[in-house]
This record gives C-alpha cells, sequence and structure tokens, in this order.
C-alpha cells in the first residue's frame, strides 16, 4: 500500500472522529501515516478500506481504530490454491460454454 493510500485512510478516519484528531499538527499525521504504514504495508488498500468499513459500521465505543484493529475486520484472504481452484474453474466454466456454443452450431 502507498503512502498516499494510508492518508487516504487516515483521512477518513479523522473525519469521522473529528475530536480525537483536534490537536494533532501535520508532523503528528506524518507520524501516524508513517506508523500505520509499517504496520499495514503487506495489505492492499481495498483490503484495509474492507477492513476499516467493517470497524466503522461496528464501533460502539466512539474511539478511532489502530491498524491492528483494522486487519482484524478484514475479509480473510484467500490461500494461493483458493486462487487456483478458482482460476481452474472458470478456465472449465470458459471451455464448457466454448464446447456448448461448437455443439450448438453443428
Amino acid at each position: 500500500m502507498t503512502k498516499q493510500e494510508i492518508a487516504k485512510l487516515i483521512a477518513v478516519t479523522k473525519a469521522l472522529y473529528p475530536n480525537h484528531f483536534k490537536g494533532y499538527s501535520a508532523e503528528d499525521t506524518e507520524y501516524l501515516i508513517a506508523g500505520w504504514g509499517s504496520v499495514l504495508s503487506d495489505y492492499t488498500y481495498e483490503q484495509a478500506g474492507a477492513g476499516l468499513k467493517k470497524f466503522f459500521a461496528s464501533d460502539t465505543k466512539g474511539f478511532p481504530p489502530s491498524p491492528g484493529q483494522i486487519i482484524f475486520n478484514m475479509p480473510p484472504q484467500k490461500t494461493e490454491y483458493e486462487l487456483l481452484a478458482e482460476k481452474i474453474i472458470a478456465e472449465k466454466h470458459k471451455l464448457a460454454a466454448q464446447i456448448t456454443m461448437k455443439e450448438g452450431k453443428n
């Protein structure tokens, strides 16, 4: 995830929890971006965004999330085997459709 994407996540968080971030300086925000970036660097913007959205939807305490809470709320990642299986199934469906079309022409 890029620094700009981390900054977007933090901007949304700051907008939803304005009182918490009221006294933050630009330097404080830069440190926050760096901290979140070091923890979230192995994840995509989409994964982190989904985790953040789920956190926001279920937050009942009124405090902004930590990076760990964002990770906890991310949808499960698919394994390499699951991704490969999806690819094989999609290819199987594509071939079946081609065979059906050929049979329909004969």
